[in-house]
């Protein structure tokens, strides 16, 4: 009988087998790369400015100008230097508004009846 001979026996085969999926299981875990700090500052950036808070980003009414404040604090932060007319801000002049027919979105999750 050899030095390998109960490696051999359909036991431990069948053991190795059964445990297969949590060793793959665990590998697979291990091997999830960690989470990327630059796109989780992104993602928190797109939560702010889509967030209900800023009431829509229309130009010249609250969220909008918040959503500016915003945008012209975290340019600062980046330490960059403002390039506009009017520092960050460079403006545009508005000619007129003309408001659309009535749109109606609907979404309805997966799975949801």
């Amino acid at each position: 009988m050899s030095a390998f001979s109960p490696f051999l026996s359909p036991f431990p085969r069948l053991f190795l087998l059964a445990a297969l999926p949590a060793l793959v299981s665990c590998a697979s875990e291990a091997a999830k790369p960690a989470p990327d700090p630059l796109a989780q500052r992104i993602r928190k950036h797109v939560r702010h400015l889509g967030s209900d808070e800023l009431e829509g980003r229309a130009p010249g009414q609250p969220g909008g100008d918040a959503a500016v404040r915003y945008i012209e604090g975290r340019l600062r932060a980046l330490g960059l230097e403002p390039a506009g007319t009017e520092g960050f801000r460079q403006p545009v002049p508005l000619q007129g508004v003309r408001t659309l027919p009535e749109t109606r979105f609907t979404w309805t999750p997966a799975g949801a009846d």
